[in-house]
């Protein structure tokens, strides 16, 4: 476990591709929490807010950073606060090395901020590399469940997008990883799950990003039909989780919830066919492109069906439906200016737990039928497999490497302002911006 942590953190943290976008401020305001117990800043923290006049009322993404939301005279940070304070043991331990996201005048350093994130995004991603081991382990050989280890931390959204910076889906993702191992231990191992730990999980998975609700919701109705038992004293935690959170809004708000967790910018009209596909198969934001190990996956499950956990196999793939659904509705679709299919980052603790499930059943049918499972069967399968592995690990790799695919949100048009982009499969952002488009920037007269 631990040559496995440490491969994996370095090799995230020496991928230089750490590009500080939605989590802009995060490090900041968990600095501002540690050091002054108060989730805002006044005006003066904000270098493009300090020639406003005092009282002014700004507009996120007009005349202020988009990234802030302004509460009276106060600023907080636009998404979720979850990820602000589970980070202050590292904002912390990052002080006393010296390294802060805030200057010596009390203004935001935006290259004290990065370096911040791109350590903790790393440590968080390997620890989520062990977890995934720990998990295979349960069900599967060595050999088998490193593979898995090395197909999630690789071939995935985790290197690409994950341990790049802290979005709000890097704290959610490893606290997923840890609940899916304590329910596999479960059925595995026939052991009782805690619900109040269960509890505490789910609901700062909530608090770091809204979307982990499906899970959420999952997870819940799986403890009604097989955890009846446990259901009481997990909505009872839940709940006053809840409780707190509501009195945290209300507090610092006004109103029930967040400004982030009432976003009414999903629309499942005619549109939701076009996020569908391209949530799917665009060129540039497609999962089935950038993951394409998961089409190997999804015909294991199909090919050995019989031999599959049902219940884990049940959980996982409606949480997986169900949260494609919601991101197809979702009016950016795209997610703005990332790398691939940024949104479906969510799901891949659900995914590496169907790999998982889909090699189990693959090597019991070999058990049970070693007469039908020839050499030509056997080479190719894992042929097949190899293949859209590498392919995976290449166009992720990319994302956590290259430049130029970073700059394909900008270059040669803003993505936000030119959405057709998406679906050129000319310049598919994993190619990066085209030569010719490149030099005629550089070319062009100032």
């Amino acid at each position: 476990m631990a040559i496995i942590f440490l491969a994996t953190f370095v090799v995230f943290r020496i991928s230089p591709i750490h590009t500080v976008s939605d989590s802009t401020y995060e490090m900041m305001f968990s600095e501002q929490l540690l050091r002054n117990h108060t989730f805002s800043f006044d005006r003066s923290a904000f270098p493009s807010l300090q020639s406003k006049n005092p009282g002014q009322v700004h507009r996120g993404g007009v005349d202020q950073p988009y990234q802030i939301d302004q509460v009276g005279d106060r600023f907080y940070y636009l998404f979720p606060m979850g990820s602000v304070i589970l980070s202050t043991p590292y904002v912390a331990l990052a002080n006393i090395m010296g390294t802060s996201a805030i200057d010596q005048n009390g203004i935001y350093d935006n290259r004290g901020e990065s370096r911040i994130e791109a350590g903790l995004a790393a440590l968080l991603m390997a620890g989520f590399s062990v977890i995934i081991f720990l998990t295979a382990r349960l069900l599967l050989p060595f050999r088998w469940s490193l593979l898995v280890v090395l197909a999630t931390a690789f071939g995935t959204q985790i290197w690409s997008t994950a341990s790049r910076a802290m979005w709000s889906h890097t704290w959610g993702v490893f606290i997923l990883g840890f609940v899916i191992w304590l329910i596999v231990r479960t059925e595995t191992k026939q052991t009782r799950l805690s619900p109040v730990l269960l509890a505490n999980c789910l609901m700062w998975s909530y608090f770091v990003r809204p979307t982990f609700s499906i899970s959420i919701a999952g997870i819940a109705l799986y403890l009604v039909i097989y955890h009846r038992a446990i259901l009481l004293s997990f909505a009872v935690t839940a709940c006053l989780w809840l409780g707190c959170f509501v009195a945290y809004s209300r507090y610092h708000f006004g109103q029930l919830l967040p400004p982030y967790y009432q976003s009414r910018n999903f629309r499942f009209g005619m549109s939701f066919w076009e996020g569908f596909a391209g949530s799917l198969i665009s060129p540039s934001r497609g999962l089935l492109i950038y993951v394409p190990v998961v089409m190997f996956v999804a015909y294991l499950l199909v090919r050995y069906r019989q031999a599959l956990r049902t219940r884990l196999f049940i959980l996982s793939i409606s949480v997986v439906c169900a949260h494609l659904i919601l991101i197809s509705g979702f009016i950016l679709w795209y997610a703005g200016h990332c790398y691939g299919p940024r949104l479906s980052t969510d799901l891949v603790p659900w995914f590496a737990l169907l790999g998982m499930l889909a090699i189990k059943a693959r090597l019991q049918w070999r058990e049970k039928n070693p007469t039908q499972d020839s050499v030509l069967r056997v080479r190719t399968e894992w042929g097949f497999a190899a293949l859209l592995l590498v392919c995976s690990a290449t166009l992720n790799g990319i994302g956590a490497i290259s430049r130029d695919a970073s700059a394909w949100n900008i270059r040669p048009t803003n993505i936000d302002e030119d959405v057709g982009r998406l679906w050129d499969w000319k310049h598919p952002q994993f190619l990066g911006a085209s030569r010719d488009t490149t030099a005629r920037a550089n070319t062009a007269p100032p």
